[in-house]
């Protein structure tokens, strides 16, 4: 019968447990802070180039109603699309 290396004594008790939950949570944060630097850093770099009066002057331009409106006609039929197939597919 073979024992896993705490039942043989290699590691003291708990401690083999102490070092996964610590890698863990250290992975964990790494892959939280790369996620937030790739979602932050491009929305913050468009604020720094231009100032709010732009942005907000930006907003009347016909090019970008039409792609705010675009988006969000897609937006809403790919998650209509998504309830009425997924949810009975889920089922």
């Amino acid at each position: 019968m073979t024992r896993s290396l705490p039942e043989r004594g290699i590691f003291p008790h708990g401690s083999l447990t102490v070092l996964r939950r610590a890698v863990l949570s250290l992975f964990t944060t790494v892959l939280l802070a790369l996620f937030l630097l790739f979602i932050t850093l491009p929305v913050v770099s468009l604020f720094l180039r231009i100032s709010p009066e732009g942005f907000f002057h930006s907003l009347t331009q016909p090019v970008v109603l039409d792609a705010l409106s675009l988006s969000f006609v897609t937006a809403t039929v790919s998650t209509a699309i998504v309830v009425l197939f997924g949810t009975p597919l889920a089922w």
